[in-house]
């Protein structure tokens, strides 16, 4: 599944890749700078991935406990909201139905908090994944 950065790279470079293919020149000539547009494509993308690394390590190694914990911690709040809506929630509201109780609240969430939390899940996880496969290597050589 390709990034939101690679598709704004891809969307700014075909006008490239149709100017390439509108070109008066051989196929060979437009296959290779097909390729050539490729490769500058890859090494974009390369290098906002090694930005992102970049920072996830930086944010890692940091001195102080929140610089380091920002991340875990949002992710246990977002954690906590889908609990409390989707667990918590009705079975206290069953529980208050069954004893003669008022229901639960159920928090109204927006609908982009949802994508806040799957691009914050998948790159929580994916940086917890990278800092133990480094870390692993790490422990190996010593």
């Amino acid at each position: 599944m390709p990034t939101p950065i690679a598709e704004i790279v891809a969307g700014a470079l075909k006008p490239i890749s149709e100017l390439i293919d509108g070109l008066h020149t051989s196929r060979e000539e437009k296959d290779e700078a097909k390729i050539k547009l490729a490769i500058a494509q890859g090494q974009l993308d390369a290098g906002f991935v090694n930005a992102q690394k970049d920072i996830i390590v930086a944010e890692a190694t940091g001195h102080s406990w929140i610089q380091q914990s920002w991340r875990p911690v949002t992710m246990l709040c977002f954690v906590g909201i889908i609990m409390w809506n989707y667990v918590m929630s009705p079975i206290g509201t069953w529980l208050a139905a069954f004893f003669g109780g008022p229901a639960l609240p159920v928090l109204d969430l927006p609908t982009g908090l949802w994508a806040t939390i799957n691009v914050g899940l998948g790159g929580y996880i994916t940086a917890r994944t990278f800092e133990k496969v480094k870390l692993g290597k790490e422990k190996k050589k010593v």
